[in-house]
Parts: C-alpha cells; sequence; structure tokens
C-alpha cells in the first residue's frame, strides 16, 4: 500500500508561512506527493 498526502494529516509537515493561501487541498496535496517521490529535505 502506497501512502499519499490524501492519507494522513500532513498540517504538521507543512509550513503554512510559505504557502499561497489560496492554494486548494489539492495542490498542497499534489505537493506533497511530489515532496514524498523526490525526498525533498
Amino acid at each position: 500500500m502506497t501512502l499519499t498526502a490524501e492519507d494522513i494529516d500532513i498540517t504538521r509537515y507543512i509550513d503554512h508561512t510559505l504557502l499561497d493561501p489560496l492554494a486548494s487541498r489539492a495542490a498542497i496535496a499534489t505537493l506533497c506527493d511530489q515532496a514524498i517521490r523526490f525526498e525533498f529535505p
């Protein structure tokens, strides 16, 4: 089973000061999935 950002509560891992206030949950989930896939620090 592969986890995605939709499967977990990602809020504690996000620096909210860097997010666009109008970003949708889907856009945030996509960013988090890319971070997982490309192993962003």
